[in-house]
Order: C-alpha cells, then structure tokens, then sequence
C-alpha cells in the first residue's frame, strides 16, 4: 500500500524500491493496473514505465481509455520510455472504437519519434472525432521533413479530404520534395486540392522557385497558368525571365497571367516585356 500513500516521500520510496527490484515486479505491478483504486492504477503505469518492461506494453494500451485522465496520461508517459517495442502494438490501437485511446496512441507514437508512426496516423486525419483530427495533424507535424515522403504518397489517397490535409502539412513543412508532386496535384479534380496544393506550393517559398520555373512551359495549360501564378506570388526577380517568355505564349489566358505575375515581381526590368 506504500505506493498509494498519500506521503510522496513514501510512494518514492515505494517506486525506487520497485524499479529496483526489476522484472520480478513486473507481474504484480501489471496486475496492479487492474485494482479498482485509480491512484494504484496511475502509480503502477508509471513504476511499470521505469522499469521498461516490454511484457507491459499490451496491459498500459488497455488502460489508454482508463476513466481517470491521471492514469492516462501515466499510462501513456510509460509507453513512451518503452519506445519503438512499444510503436507496433500502438499502431494496432489506431482502430480503436475508442475515440480516446485513439488520441491518446497518437500522442504516445508522436512521443516515441518512430517515423513509422506517419503513414498509419494519416488516415485519422479525417477521423469522426475532431480531437483525434487535430492529434493526428499535430503528431505528422511533429515529424517535420521526415514525414514529407509519407505525405507525398499521401497527395494520391482516394479522399480528397486527406490528399488536401497533406498538402496543407507540406506546404507548413516548406520541403523542396513535396513541389513537383504539389504541382501535378493543381490540376486535381477535386477545386480544394487543387487551392491547397496552390498555397502549399506558395509556402514553399524560394525552394520551390526552380521547380516552378521548369513547369512554366508545361504542356498542360492549368498546370502553365498555375505555376505562374504561384511565381508571381513568390515576388522573387528570378522569375522575371521565365514569365516575360510566357507573354508570348499562344494562349490569351496565359499571356494574362504572365502579365499579372510580372507585375508581383516589382522588378523594373518586368516592365519591357508589359508595353
């Protein structure tokens, strides 16, 4: 009982005298999780969590959606310090009837670092819990450049939902990568794909500048008038060269684009190819 003492100093002690005893308290301590007292619940998670123990994994998953939000968070702060044995059996859990234990195996795979950990998570950007919508981007986010080739193979999934979501991501993550295939995304038939993968495109700054520019002359005529539109937008005196080409560009609508983008540019010398 020392270890739902309501003296910290005893329950420290309780805990270093567990942690040290080892997988020898593995046992008690998993079946500890089941004990109708919360603070024993909580307690045990996160003497389980020092310990390591990967035999714990599946008993601290089942109480993610413990009714006590202590030891969730107990529960969750031990999964992470059992880290990547931890990361397959978490995956599993992303099924969860759950709309809980499903944010809370986010936040532990985010917690782990495991890079496997993106693609799974993907599909719950569109979950049926905003929570677990808001957990899902967060997570992918906290990957930052290495989530980019997930995302990208992302921008094809059958739900326009999802392939929008992932260019909002990218274009937050401004990665070279993700330009080439954000701007086959602009011609999406799907018009809030296509407008997210604009901005992201946008986001991207500088990096994408050189990809924009060899697109300029792109056969396909959304795909030319879009990416000079993005150049315009990117103000950048780099494009001044490309766009005044493209005010000879067979197509009216194209030509007015590459006039409206000379004109973002601000540059002076954009103003001979305009008169």
């Amino acid at each position: 009982e020392k270890l739902t003492s309501p003296d910290k100093k005893t329950q420290e002690l309780a805990m270093k005298s567990l942690i040290k005893a080892g997988d020898s308290a593995v046992d008690p301590l998993i079946e500890a999780l089941k004990n109708e007292n919360p603070t024993k619940r909580e307690m045990s998670a996160k003497t389980l969590g020092e310990i390591g123990s990967t035999g714990a994994i599946e008993p601290l998953i089942l109480i993610l959606g413990d009714v006590y939000p202590s030891v969730q968070e107990a529960s969750m702060e031990a999964l992470v310090k059992t880290g990547k044995p931890s990361v397959e059996p978490l995956i599993k859990e992303l099924n969860n009837k759950s709309s809980t234990v499903r944010k809370n195996v986010l936040t532990v795979l985010g917690g782990t670092g495991d890079t496997a950990s993106v693609k799974p998570a993907i599909p719950l950007l569109i979950d049926d819990s905003s929570e677990v919508r808001i957990k899902a981007k967060e997570v992918i986010r906290t990957f930052d450049k290495d989530a980019v080739p997930c995302l990208i193979e992302a921008l094809d999934n059958e739900n326009p939902s999802i392939r929008g979501i992932a260019a909002e991501i990218l274009g937050e993550i401004k990665d070279s990568r993700s330009t080439e295939p954000l701007i086959l995304k602009l011609k999406d038939k799907d018009r809030s794909v296509r407008e997210k993968s604009m901005k992201a495109i946008i986001n991207t700054g500088d990096a994408s500048l050189e990809i924009l520019i060899k697109h300029v002359h792109d056969k396909d005529r959304d795909i030319r008038k879009n990416v000079i539109f993005a150049l315009g937008e990117t103000g950048n005196r780099k494009a001044v060269k490309p766009l005044s080409l493209m005010i000879k560009d067979k197509d009216s609508e194209t030509r007015r684009y590459a006039a409206e983008a000379l004109g973002k540019t601000g540059d002076s010398s954009a103003a001979e190819p305009l008169i």
